[in-house]
């Protein structure tokens, strides 16, 4: 074979590859969303995925305040090793939840970490660990619910007492156990929540597009 005729096939083969990652990445761009499931969504894709965002950095400012609050407050060594065993794993639990290509199935991650978080120190193992200081953290994490909640009225609209019926009832059946926030997955509550349709996109790896947008905010 000519120099030219394998230059000429070289070219072929890379215009056919970048071709097919054209399709590919055109297709990608927008996969099925749990939002397909409303009839009215109160949000965007886009605008629910920048409104996660934002609640993450809230919510981590908001346990952090209250954690640094109780160490330097109670002045006890077990107490801060506490709040900040608290801190350090809720904060990559509630980025996790939210860091997912379909930004509904991460809203209704974060939701349920919230209410999980709000029983673990009202009811849970974690209800006498900061004494009188207690209700730093109960607050934090009732004010953390009522936020998350106003968020998924906004999305869901009619079908939010639905939704919320079912949100209620996984975080009872999965609650935290520990402060290390070890968690099983809420898949297959978003699938059930809103109905089949395009639940086996959810539960995928995602998309290359909203992998590549979304690098830059996961490393932050």
């Amino acid at each position: 074979m000519s120099l030219n005729a394998q230059h000429t096939m070289q070219r072929a083969t890379i215009a056919a590859g970048l071709a097919i990652l054209a399709l590919f990445w055109g297709c990608a761009k927008q996969p099925p969303s749990l939002l397909d499931n409303l009839e009215q969504p109160g949000m965007s894709r886009e605008e629910l995925r920048a409104t996660l965002y934002d609640f993450v950095i809230r919510f981590s400012g908001d346990v952090e305040v209250a954690s640094f609050y109780i160490i330097s407050e109670s002045g006890d060594l077990v107490m801060a090793r506490y709040a900040l065993l608290w801190l350090a794993n809720v904060t990559p639990a509630v980025q996790s939840a939210a860091f997912r290509s379909d930004p509904a199935a991460g809203m209704f991650d974060v939701w349920a970490l919230c209410l999980q978080q709000q029983e673990f120190f009202e009811r849970g193992p974690g209800k006498e660990r900061f004494g009188e200081w207690q209700s730093l953290a109960v607050n934090a994490s009732k004010n953390l619910v009522d936020e998350i909640q106003g968020i998924a009225k906004t999305v869901t609209g009619a079908k939010y007492d639905q939704v919320k019926s079912g949100v209620d009832e996984w975080v009872d059946a999965n609650p935290i156990e520990t402060v290390i926030f070890t968690r099983e997955s809420t898949a297959p509550l978003t699938a059930a929540a809103l109905g089949s349709v395009s639940a086996g996109a959810v539960a995928a790896v995602g998309n290359m597009a909203d992998e590549v947008r979304d690098l830059s905010a996961r490393i932050s």
